[in-house]
């Protein structure tokens, strides 16, 4: 694991699926679990002896594959049906299932203590209908999955995901709640897809993207750009569209 800072550690695995562990006084809470790939428990452990629980930023089997390790699984209740469902991709990937009796369901803005540490659940319903960024107030992080994308695009591709119109709803309010967290660098699910820090490429989650990809599904929902036809397999038969305005961008299935 990657310290980043104290109480916090950052592990990316060779998916490119990236997990964060945050370390309060009493507490420990990991979110998402990557592939898990190599175990995660005696990573852990080499860092925090505290009892650990997981926060689920949604409900894609490459974000829970090693759920199993953990005694507390936590996802928010919008992606009950999304895990219910989520076994044609858990085969695909080739993950153990996360069976809902083993889940604890939050709601928006729940909080969670680990002691001098507090998260709090923001929802950006898009790339699923639960999908959540985790907010620690004190440190001015935000821990996003794949909400708003890891580098220059989000997936709306696969079931469950928004279409462009209800996904603008969703980002114009995250935007409103999360400008404590405007002039940080947020972290994402999958960190390889932000590209090399310190290149002119290099385009992490941040309140910019955030902006830029509301002013994506607008242009998009006037007609002022056209995606572009482009191969998916996480599509209905195989095709999708993909657009990009500033530093967003967008696969997607449909607009209104």
């Amino acid at each position: 694991m990657e310290k980043l800072r104290e109480g916090l550690w950052r592990l990316n695995d060779e998916a490119d699926c990236t997990a964060y562990l945050v370390v309060g006084h009493n507490r420990a809470y990991m979110i998402d679990t990557g592939m898990g790939l190599p175990p995660l428990m005696p990573q852990i452990r080499s860092v925090t002896g505290l009892a650990v629980e997981l926060l689920l930023t949604h409900a894609h089997p490459d974000h829970f594959a090693a759920a199993g390790e953990f005694d507390r699984v936590w996802l928010c209740e919008d992606d009950r049906e999304i895990l219910a469902g989520s076994e044609p991709l858990c085969r695909r990937f080739g993950v153990p299932l996360l069976r809902s009796e083993r889940v604890r369901f939050f709601r928006d803005g729940e909080g969670f203590d680990a002691g001098g540490i507090r998260l709090e659940a923001l929802q950006l319903p898009g790339h699923t209908p639960g999908s959540c960024a985790f907010g620690v107030p004190e440190w001015k992080e935000l821990f996003t999955g794949d909400a708003i994308g890891s580098g220059d695009i989000v997936l709306m591709t696969l079931p469950g995901a928004s279409s462009v119109s209800a996904y603008c709803s969703s980002l114009e309010r995250f935007v409103r709640r999360t400008q404590i967290y405007a002039d940080a660098e947020w972290r994402g699910g999958h960190c390889g897809q932000a590209g090399t820090p310190g290149t002119p490429s290099y385009n992490p989650p941040r309140m910019q993207i955030a902006l830029d990809m509301i002013g994506l599904c607008k242009r998009l929902l006037d007609g002022r750009i056209l995606g572009e036809a482009v191969e998916e397999p996480n599509a209905p038969g195989g095709r999708a569209l993909r657009a990009r305005w500033g530093t967003a961008g967008m696969v997607y299935t449909a607009v209104a």
